[in-house]
């Protein structure tokens, strides 16, 4: 029965990508799968043998990374209501998918608009995910991990006859045997309609969740169907604990995996012609501004913010402006409305009523506050 797993068509290797698959095609209630890996992997690629796994009747649609709230939700659809006369509605994305499954390329990259509708229809069990991620172009969710069944880091493959087989398939020499699988997958969804969990089979599960550090129970569903469907595969009428332990290693994973943790690669070591240089040593000479010689500190180590100094931003004048005294030409004097040639001994009359002149006590107090 276990010869089921390699009959996958495109699909050269990664098991356990083959199995996820298989499980979810035969209970969509395993809760959906996220595939991680670097580019190439064919993440993509996997996801969508699913669709060859599908009975006919099963919604299998993908929702594109850019997509605009109209096609998520629905909406007025133009051309049909004008050719009718009458206001015809279109489905959107989510109400097409619905009893179906659901695939998302690059999910960690999907808008908040498009993952609020996501996560809702997968809270009502209406529709399951199939998702692919590279964890270099930024982490999933949270909310996402939370609702995923199944965890599989795509293998890299380093070996010749694994890389051969893989141009095999792109030249097209591959035999297919999609119908072998389909069938497969069809007669194990009809043995999941009948198939017995006994009270051990429930008590393994929780031990399982509880010894990894588990608390949410959507884990403890998930392995329980995963389980059943794993059963279903075997050809088998009841659930074993050798069947729990077959499939716990895709359903109890850490939350993110350790792969989206990976730290960035450090980078490369100076050589001895290199050490102690920067890189705006490389930069060409040029005008330098400021100090002339720079200091250079170690990571982590705590220094003294050097104060700026700018120049004066005003323009000397012979005559004050509107708002802001200005200070006036060849004088030590400020000019202002007052004192407008900036000579404390010719003032203007003040503006007020009777225009009588400033007084000498007026006058000394106007100077002195000009030279503060």
């Amino acid at each position: 029965m276990m010869k089921g797993i390699d009959i996958l068509p495109g699909m050269v290797g990664q098991k356990r990508a083959k199995l996820a698959l298989l499980l979810l095609a035969i209970n969509p209630h395993c809760g959906g799968v996220v595939f991680s890996g670097p580019v190439g992997t064919g993440k993509s690629l996997i996801a969508q043998l699913l669709r060859d796994l599908l009975p006919t009747e099963v919604p299998f649609v993908k929702i594109p990374l850019h997509v605009t709230e109209e096609a998520m939700w629905g909406g007025l659809d133009f051309e049909r209501s004008l050719k009718t006369g009458k206001a015809l509605l279109t489905k959107g994305i989510l109400e097409r998918a619905i009893g179906g499954i659901v695939l998302v390329d690059d999910i960690n990259l999907l808008s908040p608009s498009a993952l609020y509708g996501l996560l809702r229809h997968l809270d009502e069990g209406a529709i399951s995910l199939v998702a692919t991620a590279n964890p270099l172009a930024g982490p999933v969710p949270s909310a996402i991990w939370e609702r995923m069944g199944f965890y599989v880091l795509l293998e890299e493959f380093e070996d010749e006859p694994n890389r051969a087989e893989v141009i095999r398939f792109n030249l097209g020499r591959n035999v297919s045997e999609d119908g072998k699988a389909r069938l497969l997958v069809a007669q194990a969804r009809q043995r999941l309609k009948e198939m017995e969990v006994p009270e051990e089979v429930i008590k393994a599960i929780a031990c399982r969740v509880l010894a990894h550090g588990i608390t949410s129970h959507r884990r403890d569903i998930y392995l329980l169907e995963a389980a059943k469907a794993y059963a279903a595969l075997w050809g088998e009428n009841k659930v074993l604990e050798a069947h729990v332990e077959a499939v716990k290693s895709l359903v109890l994973f850490s939350e993110p995996p350790p792969a989206f943790l990976t730290p960035p690669d450090p980078p490369p070591a100076a050589s001895e012609s290199t050490k102690g240089t920067h890189a705006h040593d490389a930069l060409p000479p040029g005008p330098r501004q400021g100090r002339s010689k720079d200091e250079v500190f170690e990571v982590g180590a705590t220094f003294e913010v050097r104060r700026l100094f700018f120049p004066m931003d005003r323009l000397r004048r012979s005559s004050d402006g509107r708002r802001t005294p200005t200070q006036a030409k060849k004088t030590g004097w400020k000019a202002s409305r007052r004192y407008p040639d900036g000579k404390k001994g010719h003032c203007l009359k003040r503006d007020r009523k009777g225009g009588g002149p400033l007084s000498n006590a007026e006058r000394k107090n106007d100077i002195s506050d000009h030279q503060r």
